[in-house]
């Protein structure tokens, strides 16, 4: 087999796996939507419905209307241009309900999150569609393969294999994110079911959950550790006179300490990871969301 039959064999397996990642990225965002419903729904059905309110609660209604219908746009749309201008409008409506819960007291945190989930798949929606033109222009190469130059040549198996990188750590990353939701479905099953079952399964899964919490009881402890050394590291900063100059700048130490946080975890892009709580139940699904949180932070600190 020659360079370009074998250069066309890979982008041929390019461009099978991308398929299937835009169908997967599709579908995700479509299950997002279908949350956003559920989780708007609870919070219209939550407002006051009285000759006052109607029309704001007719508002809520046709926006989250809206944001069903726009998602559906984005998932069906082609172009990254297309899928921008439609982000922009469903922002504002997402943002409408988000603002309407808020200035009426609701809990909208369930809501939130499901809406991150949805903004982050459509980020990487649009960054494959981005990446369709390069998959065009190496078949183009490739197939004028016998006329490029050397430095071409070599331009092109680096495309190949940026593109063959790029598909598999995402088909990984799906991978890990299958593999967890799997866990997190069976850790709500055991904790709903464990007093339904068999003494010895009962047993076998009372077990599992203690060792989940001791886990989960482990992180906190972890985190809470940090806040210790960052506390200490505050006290540190109030009793050096020479730092006060660079405090003086900020409303608290604390603030001066958050903002030098943030500015490292904006420069490195350290993800933030989902903060535990009194709630056994809560922090088990937290736990679940954050390993993956986990092993990427661990690469950039690397």
């Amino acid at each position: 087999m020659n360079k370009q039959e074998n250069n066309k064999n890979r982008i041929d397996l390019i461009k099978k796996e991308r398929f299937q990642l835009l169908n997967n990225i599709r579908s995700s965002i479509q299950n997002g939507n279908e949350q956003i419903a559920i989780n708007a729904n609870e919070i219209i059905s939550l407002l006051d419905y009285d000759e006052k309110n109607i029309n704001r609660y007719k508002s809520i209604k046709e926006a989250q209307e809206l944001i069903e219908k726009l998602t559906c746009e984005i998932v069906n749309a082609k172009s990254k241009e297309e899928i921008e201008q439609i982000r922009k409008r469903l922002n504002y409506y997402i943002n409408k309900v988000k603002n309407e819960a808020k200035k009426r007291n609701i809990d909208y945190n369930k809501y939130y999150d499901n809406v991150s989930i949805v903004r982050k798949n459509i980020s990487k929606y649009i960054c494959f569609i981005k990446r369709e033109k390069q998959i065009e222009e190496m078949e183009k190469s490739n197939n004028e393969y016998n006329l490029l130059s050397d430095e071409a040549k070599k331009r092109l198996l680096h495309q190949i294999s940026c593109e063959r990188n790029y598909n598999t750590r995402n088909i990984r990353n799906n991978r890990e994110k299958s593999n967890i939701d799997k866990i997190k479905k069976e850790i709500i099953e055991l904790s709903i079911n464990k007093d339904d079952v068999k003494p010895v399964i009962v047993d076998t899964n009372y077990n599992r959950l203690e060792k989940l919490k001791k886990e989960i009881k482990e992180s906190s402890e972890i985190i809470n550790e940090k806040r210790n050394v960052n506390s200490s590291f505050i006290n540190n900063l109030k009793r050096n006179d020479n730092t006060k100059p660079l405090l003086n700048d900020y409303a608290s130490d604390e603030d001066y300490l958050s903002s030098r946080i943030n500015e490292y975890n904006e420069r490195y892009n350290i993800n933030d990871i989902n903060i535990y709580h009194d709630s056994i139940r809560q922090n088990m699904v937290n736990f679940i969301k954050n390993i993956p949180i986990y092993g990427i932070n661990k690469k950039i600190l690397k």
